[in-house]
């Protein structure tokens, strides 16, 4: 069964794996798979988290994306 995560947890790690760490810390500090964390972070380079881009200025999405 897939886990379902807010946008706003996405988002937190798609920043800070994009920011100074590697995919595989971010995705053991949050618990994750770094295959999960690196798909996360090819669809937002790719566009497909349209909200994440919106609301990059600081304010947490609303809503779920299944993970």
């Amino acid at each position: 069964m897939k886990r379902i995560y807010s946008l706003e947890f996405k988002h937190n790690v798609i920043i800070q794996a994009l920011e100074t760490e590697t995919f595989g810390t971010v995705a053991r500090r949050f618990q994750l798979s770094s295959l999960t964390v690196s798909r996360w972070v090819r669809e937002y380079r790719q566009g497909k988290h349209e909200l994440l881009h919106a609301n990059a200025a600081g304010k947490p999405p609303e809503g779920d994306l299944r993970g």
